[in-house]
This record gives structure tokens, sequence and C-alpha cells, in this order.
């Protein structure tokens, strides 16, 4: 088994640039004409957020060892092997040497809607906030690790999650194999989805050449004209843990 696993926290009690954004887009709201009784919910669904939830991350390092056309092979320090499948990995990773494959979960975020679950209003909102956080924190993780490799002048790819344009759900398995990540309290169902639910397992490709990083996932996907939150987290950088 792999035993260079590696491990990012970082905390929901400040205000990460774009986070509001993300919430107004998941709750679908426009600031404009909210009831005090709205704001109270919004207010005390993020306060149960800062109070009881945290942001896990693990993840480690690969050697990408063949690019097929429908699927990459990837090994670990201890040389064993794993297979992606989907027709888009081999086109973001073509000239990449190495990838890193992690899983972020918001520890709390399933006890949080437990909580409230008796509050139609509340729960909505802290669904909306679970979703702004992840997603948040997922840009945020991405940054550090390409400021880290800008470096030593190595390059990251944009990240691609499963279940994806072109990227098949059932990878799933394959990330839980390789990461183990029970240790951040993530499982996983017979039907691949993660939980807590608001989790995000990713693959990122490292080369020497620098990548066009102003492309998103959602450049790729066919379902970008219709996803609410599509293009959202986009711009999501700069976090403070």
């Amino acid at each position: 088994m792999n035993n260079n696993y590696f491990y990012k926290y970082f905390s929901t009690k400040k205000d990460y640039p774009n986070l509001n954004k993300l919430f107004n887009i998941q709750a679908q709201l426009d600031n404009t004409n909210t009831s005090e009784a709205i704001i109270d919910a919004i207010e005390e669904s993020k306060d149960l957020f800062i109070e009881k939830a945290k942001i896990s991350v693990k993840y480690s390092f690969y050697n990408l060892d063949k690019i097929n056309a429908d699927n990459i092979i990837v090994s670990d320090n201890t040389a064993s092997s794993y297979i992606l499948t989907g027709n888009l990995l081999p086109l973001i990773l073509k000239d990449c040497h190495q990838v890193i494959l992690y899983m972020l979960t918001l520890n709390g975020y399933d006890e949080i809607i437990e909580e409230c679950d008796d509050d139609i209003l509340l729960s909505f909102f802290c669904d909306a906030w679970g979703s702004a956080y992840a997603e948040s924190a997922d840009s945020y993780f991405i940054e550090t690790i390409r400021s880290e490799y800008k470096k030593n002048n190595l390059y990251m790819t944009i990240s691609h999650n499963p279940g994806q344009h072109l990227f098949p759900l059932k990878n799933q398995q394959t990330f839980f194999e390789a990461l183990n990540p029970a240790d951040i309290g993530l499982t996983l169902t017979e039907s691949c989805l993660m939980l807590p639910s608001k989790s995000i397992s990713g693959i990122v490709g490292v080369s020497t050449n620098p990548h066009d990083t102003s492309k998103v996932s959602c450049d790729f996907c066919n379902m970008k004209n219709s996803c609410p939150t599509a293009y959202a987290h986009k711009s999501a950088v700069n976090l403070q843990t």
C-alpha cells in the first residue's frame, strides 16, 4: 500500500473568496428584496458550519506510466498500478509525467443537516453552504499545490473529477483503492457516491511544460450551458486557512 499520503486541513471559520458567490448560486439568491427571516436563516446556517465543520484533504503523487486512448495507468511508490478510464484524461494529461489524486470532504456536514432536519429553510441553506465550502476548498487546494510546484518549475493541469464529462463516476472506486480515505471520514456507496455527500475527488497532471489553466473542467462538459454552477468557482483562489 502507498505509504506517502499527505493531508491538508482548512478552516470554515473565515470567509473564503468566492464562498458567498457560490452560496448565492446554490441557494438561487440575488441579494435583492431578501426578507429578514431569510437573512436570519442564512446567518444561522453559516454559523453552524463555522462552529461544527472542517475541511479535510488526503492526496498523493503517482507516476503516469501509460496513456491509452480511453484510459491512463498510474503507479504509486510501491509500484501498485491503477487504471483510470475516460476519454478526456489522455487529452488533458498528454505531456505529463506525474498525477496527483486527491479526495476532499466537509467533515460535520451530515451531522449539521441532521440537526436542522425539522427546519426546511435552514436545511436548504445548510445544503447550499455545504456545496459552497466544498467547492471553495477544492479550488484553494489546487491553487496551493500549484504554487508549491511552480517554485520548482513544474506546472499543473486543471483538475478533473469523476462523474464529470468523459470521466465515468465508477472511477471513484479506483480513487478509494489508491487513497484509502477512511481516515478523513470518507466512505463510498455501492452506487459510487461519496459520504459525507459534500465531498470531492479529483486528478491533476504535473508537467515540466506550462499548461493553459484558464480553462476549467466545465469547458469540456456537455452540460456547461445548463448547469447552474458551471464556472462558478473558476476564480476561487487565495483562500486563507
